[in-house]
């Protein structure tokens, strides 16, 4: 069942923000604040994907003093990391199909 939600969220409208968000996490965690001035996103619409994220434990909240910080959990990382290779392979097979025409 929360595969079928994950690749919801990965293919419904909005997806590419999501993986941009999740792209960001993997760097280091940030605040909403942080991540919608990086994007170039209006906030609330970086929290609206914070929380679909957040309910597939994608990514997770940890509270600082003042702020809360959004990072990638291990799920995310293992997501992202097969979304790239998804990328790579993509990549490789389109550049064989490409050279037969």
């Amino acid at each position: 069942m929360v595969l079928c939600k994950i690749e919801e969220a990965l293919t419904q409208r909005g997806a590419n923000n999501r993986i941009r968000i999740m792209r960001l996490l993997s760097n280091r965690a940030m605040t909403a604040i942080e991540i919608s001035r990086e994007l170039k996103l209006n906030y609330t619409t970086v929290r609206y994907h914070l929380d679909i994220l957040e309910r597939l434990k994608l990514v997770s909240r940890e509270r600082g003093s003042r702020v809360k910080f959004y990072k990638l959990t291990k799920n995310g990382e293992i997501l992202l990391s097969g979304l790239g290779e998804a990328r790579e392979n993509l990549k490789a097979f389109e550049s064989i199909w490409g050279n037969r025409n």
